[in-house]
């Protein structure tokens, strides 16, 4: 796994991991650096021998104003953020996952690529939007080399980024949503692991919105 910052949770994690049975490793890193990328793949080959999984999860920027008050270098750097780490992190995959014949590549979108527009989210919508078309032609690509490439769309899940959202906004959404509630980490981190095994291993090109149906296609 990678980490920005906050060294000390990564080790937690990869502690539990540990004391569940599994094996990890944290290694800090900046996504959208491609020498940075780089030698991470290249230090999880050097101990695991294989890549065949991948994650593309880290926030990588929001900027919360309307068009009219949000400059270019604002907007250019939540879109160029976004796609630079799902490009660099694909990029240093596919090297791996084509010797193997073997992959899946999954990345986090959001609901707001396909939500009625929300004030606010104009950069981060864009840039979501344009990751779901990013996987499609990475889909496209890669499939004859065994390499699958979808992203998950969640709506809002109760996590920390949403802790101060009131209470009541978050009961609002719940009660519109069929399911009478908000995502939780293991909804979406099910739909996730669905997709990295074997069952979810005729589905690609994709975007899958995890939202109990607030947003239905």
């Amino acid at each position: 796994m990678t980490y920005l910052d906050q060294a000390d949770r990564a080790e937690r994690l990869v502690t539990e991991i540990h004391e569940s049975g599994g094996d990890a490793l944290a290694v800090q890193s900046d996504i959208r650096d491609s020498e940075q990328i780089r030698q991470l793949f290249e230090q999880t080959v050097a101990t695991y021998q294989r890549v065949d999984i991948v994650v593309s999860n880290a926030p990588v920027g929001y900027v919360g104003k309307s068009f009219r008050d949000m400059s270019w270098e604002e907007y250019r750097a939540v879109v160029d953020g976004e796609l630079r780490a799902a490009f660099e992190v694909t990029k240093a995959a596919v090297a791996a996952m084509t010797a193997q014949r073997h992959g899946r590549l999954i990345y986090l979108s959001s609901g707001l690529a396909k939500h009625h527009p929300i004030p606010g989210k104009l950069a981060s919508a864009t840039a979501k939007a344009s990751l779901s078309t990013f996987v499609r032609y990475i889909a496209e690509e890669l499939g004859s080399s065994g390499i699958t490439a979808n992203a998950v769309a969640p709506g809002l899940v109760e996590t920390e980024l949403n802790q101060d959202m009131p209470e009541e906004e978050k009961a609002q959404i719940a009660a519109m949503t069929p399911l009478r509630r908000i995502a939780g980490p293991e909804d979406i981190a099910g739909v996730v692991a669905f997709l990295a095994g074997e069952d979810g291993g005729f589905l690609t090109g994709i975007t899958i919105p995890v939202n109990g149906g607030l947003a239905m296609d």
